[in-house]
């Protein structure tokens, strides 16, 4: 591994992952850090000997397909199997929704930024689904009467020996806990 690869570790479940940050290059000159997720080990026996077996296209994503030396199993290392969009969309969707923005306007957002139109059953069935992170959720209302959607997390720059983002979730601190 060269100096320009970093690897760090994540662990979702079952699966392991090493992220791997390798520069690609542009035509412009400049990089883009894209992100890749390599398995660790084989979901079905644990084997160590992975390769790379080819591409599986979604309809708005393409999957990395993996194969194990030691059971033949394909498979793919996304979090998102068995989802149309992408993971980063339904992310950014429950943020913002749980940020204080309406529907109408979480799926504006969506179609600025990636250029997809899901349809609101959509949203609402990433919501129900996973309500485990949306811990907010049952706050919200109280937030939203308090806190305009981009006043809601108020983040500060502070200057130590390196820059440190510091950020506070407002509708939390002023929000009954119900207890």
């Amino acid at each position: 591994m060269n100096s320009s690869q970093q690897h760090s570790k994540q662990h979702f479940g079952p699966w392991t992952f090493r992220r791997s940050q390798a520069g690609e290059s542009r035509g412009d000159g400049t990089t883009r850090i894209t992100e890749q997720k390599i398995p660790e080990r084989c979901p079905e026996c644990g084997g160590s000997k992975l390769a790379r077996r080819g591409r599986r296209k979604n309809k708005l994503q393409t999957l990395q397909l993996w194969r194990c030396a030691a059971c033949r199993l394909v498979f793919t290392s996304e979090l998102g199997v068995g989802k149309q969009y992408p993971v980063r969309v339904i992310l950014d969707a429950l943020c913002w929704y749980c940020q204080g923005y309406d529907i109408r306007e979480v799926l504006s957002r969506i179609k600025r930024r990636y250029g997809y139109e899901p349809h609101e059953n959509t949203i609402w069935n990433w919501l129900s689904e996973f309500s485990y992170l949306c811990t907010y959720r049952r706050l919200r209302m109280k937030g939203r009467h308090k806190f305009l959607p981009t006043q809601l997390i108020r983040k500060v720059k502070l200057f130590h020996r390196q820059v440190y983002e510091f950020a506070i979730h407002r509708g939390k601190l002023t929000g009954d806990s119900g207890r």
